[in-house]
């Protein structure tokens, strides 16, 4: 769906854009097509987010968008001072 498309570019608008995206549980054709679409960002179908390679995880809907500075905002959170 467009709602979708527009959650994977609000992660990518992002000023540190994601190390990899998992598209977890059941995916309709559509959002199978649009994986790999976007399969040269590191997006991938998966069954569970414990599949993270990463450091943090990021647990969002399909009709989740992001503001411009979330992710920085919510990684300094998380950091020690």
């Amino acid at each position: 769906s467009d709602l979708f498309e527009s959650t994977l570019l609000s992660l990518f608008a992002q000023p540190s854009p994601p190390r990899e995206v998992l598209i977890c549980g059941s995916a309709s054709r559509s959002v199978r097509k649009r994986v790999r679409t976007y399969a040269g960002r590191h997006v991938r179908l998966a069954s569970s987010p414990s599949e993270a390679r990463s450091e943090h995880v990021l647990l969002l809907d399909g009709r989740t968008l992001l503001g411009r500075d979330w992710v920085t905002a919510a990684v300094a959170a998380l950091s020690p001072d």
